[in-house]
């Protein structure tokens, strides 16, 4: 079951995927935070799962194990939590 935390936080698309059971191991998100993160914020995301790849003012690119996203949620810093889409090939 999902927190309130997870659930606000999440965009509707990884809501309804993790609810439906369709997401499994690590995935990619973007993360919204309120401002960019301190040094000790950035650690907080590791130390939650969070594998981050690049940051840009308060926008994180990272993966993270699906089974983690709840920790993810709960950091304050976080504002929302958006899975990434796959791109085609035109």
């Amino acid at each position: 079951m999902m927190s309130e935390t997870l659930q606000k936080k999440i965009d509707a698309r990884g809501r309804r995927q993790l609810v439906q059971g369709m997401l499994t191991g690590q995935v990619e998100v973007l993360i919204r935070t309120e401002v960019p993160p301190s040094s000790q914020q950035q650690r907080d995301l590791l130390a939650s799962g969070c594998i981050v790849r690049s940051i840009v003012g308060n926008v994180l690119s990272a993966v993270v194990d699906v089974a983690r996203l709840e920790e993810v949620a709960q950091l304050p810093i976080v504002r929302k939590i958006e899975l990434s889409r796959p791109m085609f090939q035109e």
